[in-house]
């Protein structure tokens, strides 16, 4: 029998999302303009972008725990959850392997302020890049480090 999560009292689904990982409260604000809204609201800023990369974002916890949002290619592997001895790790699906639209999702949903670390010699193509830049300066995201990116700067 299907829970009303939206008919809950607040301060329970607090509680129930305080049990969940970001793999779930991401995978739970895409059903519903409203369900996006109510997890924006009771889990702002206690997630926080670890490491960016060309195909994954990295989100750690107040408890150590890393999780990774990686996009995949294959479509039949959409919102399909891995666990291994790394971490868990969500499969998305976007279009031409769009890291800046991961990005400018997670940052909305969790409000993420910071980026800690861009590891731009992942990106073999400079567009996808610069793309990532552009969402960085629109969402005000405080960047620490950038590695140096070999392989973009010589094309």
């Amino acid at each position: 029998m299907p829970v009303p999560l939206l008919n809950l009292p607040t301060d329970l689904v607090e509680e129930i999302f305080n049990l969940c990982n970001p793999l779930q409260l991401f995978v739970l604000s895409s059903c519903s303009k409203r369900t996006r809204k109510l997890v924006k609201s009771k889990v702002a800023n206690k997630w926080k972008i670890s490491s960016l990369t060309s195909t994954s974002i990295y989100l750690k916890g107040n408890r150590r725990e890393e999780y990774r949002f990686k996009i995949d290619e294959y479509p039949k592997n959409c919102y399909c959850l891995t666990v291994s001895i790394m971490g868990s790790i969500l499969h998305l699906t976007y279009p031409n392997e769009a890291v800046a639209q991961l990005l400018e999702d997670l940052v909305d949903v969790f409000g993420c302020r910071r980026a800690p670390f861009i590891k731009a010699s992942a990106f073999n193509d400079f567009e996808k890049f610069l793309d990532l830049c552009r969402v960085v300066i629109k969402k005000n995201l405080e960047v620490r480090r950038v590695n140096p990116a070999s392989t973009v700067m010589e094309e």
